[in-house]
C-alpha cells in the first residue's frame, strides 16, 4: 500500500498540469476591464474596452486594473483548493492555504509523525 507521501508524489505530475491549465476571468464591475490569470496567479490577458482611456484617470484605471487581477486570482484560487482539497489536512484554512505546496508539506508531516489519518 502507498504511503501518503507516495501518494502526493505520484499526483505531483498531474497536479502541475491541472495547475498550468487553470484560467480564470473576471470583469470590472462596469464591464470594461477583463483580466485573465493563470494557475500560478500570473497575468496572461487584458481586455481593456477603449472607453476606459476616455472616461478614466490613469490612477483610477491602474486601481482598476489591478483590483480586477485580484479578483481573477481569487477565483484561480478557488479553483485549486477545490482539487486539492482531499490532499490537505482536514482543518486547512481555504484563506491561507497554499493549494500549490500544502499538500506536499501536509504529507511529509504525516509521513515524519507517522500519522496515517487524513
Amino acid at each position: 500500500m502507498a504511503t501518503e507521501y507516495e501518494r502526493v508524489r505520484g499526483s505531483a505530475p498531474n497536479l502541475r498540469e491541472r495547475i498550468d491549465g487553470v484560467r480564470e476571468t473576471a470583469e470590472s464591475d462596469d464591464g470594461r476591464i477583463a483580466a485573465t490569470v493563470d494557475g500560478r496567479g500570473k497575468l496572461v490577458d487584458l481586455h481593456l474596452d477603449p472607453r476606459v482611456f476616455r472616461q478614466e484617470d490613469p490612477t483610477t484605471l491602474a486601481k482598476d486594473i489591478l483590483e480586477t487581477a485580484s479578483q481573477a486570482t481569487v477565483l484561480v484560487r478557488r479553483r485549486l483548493i477545490e482539487f486539492t482539497r482531499h490532499l490537505l489536512p482536514p482543518d486547512a484554512d481555504p484563506r491561507t492555504v497554499d493549494p500549490a505546496f500544502d499538500p506536499v508539506l501536509h504529507a511529509l508531516d504525516r509521513k515524519i509523525t507517522g500519522d496515517s489519518r487524513g
